[in-house]
Parts: structure tokens; sequence; C-alpha cells
């Protein structure tokens, strides 16, 4: 009998372990991948935010820059027209000759300029572009490997449950076993105590 108890016991005790082995295992997993999920989706926000910023920022810029460049054209323009006369007297070159080939010298540069600006500022749009995708597959990434997680736990914990019952049924056998050995010796006993009479 004192071993039928000691394995009732034994078997209790493991049922306990594995469901609280089991709990652990469940709420480390929950806990580390909700981590990780926020922490992906905290990086693609700080991400965007600071794209969005720098290109917020680079349109004043490029503004101002093509502002500069006309404003440097128009007073080119307004020095040449006034200095002409002067210019004329002092030189004996013909100044709007000169003005014509400044003026497609200065367009040239201005075309080239504006291209480059459009060019960067394409690049930027593009970068910001590829940074947003880059965030979305992510983020997917990580949303897939948090269903992944939970249905391993899901599992794991079915298969915890399933040999926690086994392990139930086992000890209830175990038990059914012993009161039969048990009422057996007991029969037994009575049997060698009334020969022995």
């Amino acid at each position: 009998m004192a071993s039928t108890t000691q394995t009732k016991k034994n078997l209790t005790k493991a049922r306990n372990e594995a469901k609280q082995t089991l709990g652990q295992v469940h709420d480390t997993v929950l806990t580390t991948t909700d981590e990780l999920i926020d922490g992906i989706i905290e990086t693609g926000e700080k991400w965007q935010k600071l794209f969005a910023k720098a290109l917020k920022n680079s349109k004043p810029i490029l503004n101002k820059q093509v502002d500069i460049i006309f404003d440097g054209i128009e007073t080119l323009q307004v020095q040449m027209k006034d200095g002409n006369k002067r210019f004329k007297k002092l030189t004996g070159v013909d100044p709007q000759k000169m003005a014509s080939q400044v003026e497609g010298r200065v367009k040239e540069e201005t075309n080239k300029i504006i291209s480059l600006v459009q060019r960067t500022a394409q690049k930027a749009e593009d970068t910001a572009e590829e940074a947003m995708k880059t965030v979305e597959k992510t983020t997917k990434k990580a949303k897939k490997t948090a269903t992944k997680a939970r249905k391993a736990v899901t599992k794991v914990e079915s298969k915890a449950k399933a040999t926690a019952k086994k392990a139930k049924k086992t000890a209830t056998k175990v038990e059914s076993k012993a009161k039969t050995t048990a009422k057996k010796a007991k029969k037994t006993v009575r049997k060698a105590m009334k020969k022995a009479s």
C-alpha cells in the first residue's frame, strides 16, 4: 500500500510540475512575441517620422536655393543694363552681345542646378518610399512570427494537456490496480488467517 500511495504522490507531483512549466513557457513566449512586435512597430514609426521630417525640411531649402539663383540672375541683368553704356565707352566692346552670352551661360548653369535639385528631391522621395516599404515588410514579418509563436504555444499547450490527461489516466489505472491488489491481499490474508485458526 505504501508504494501505491507513493506512486500516486509522484504522479500528482509530476502533473503539477508539467502544468507549472507549461504556464511559464506559455507566458514567456507571449511576452517575448508582444515585445518583438511592439519594438518593430515603434522603430518603423520612428523611421517614418524621420523621413517625413527630412522631406519637409529639404523642400524649403531647395526652394530658397532656387530663389537665390534667380535673384542673382536678376541682379546681374540689372547691373548689365546699367553698366552697358559705361562699359561700352571704357572698353569699346558691345555689352549686349556680352550680355546675351552671359545670359545663355547663366541659363545653362541654372538648368543644371534645377536638374540637380529635381534629381535630389526624387532620390529623397524614393528613399522615403523604400523605407516605408521596408517598415511594412518588417511589420508583416513580425506579425507572421507572432502568429507562428502563438501557434507553437498552442501546440505545446495542447501536448502538455494531452500528457497531463494521460498521466491522470495512468494514475487512475495505477490507483485502481493498487486497490484491486489491496483487496486481493486482504482476501488472501483472511483466508490464511482462517486456515491458521
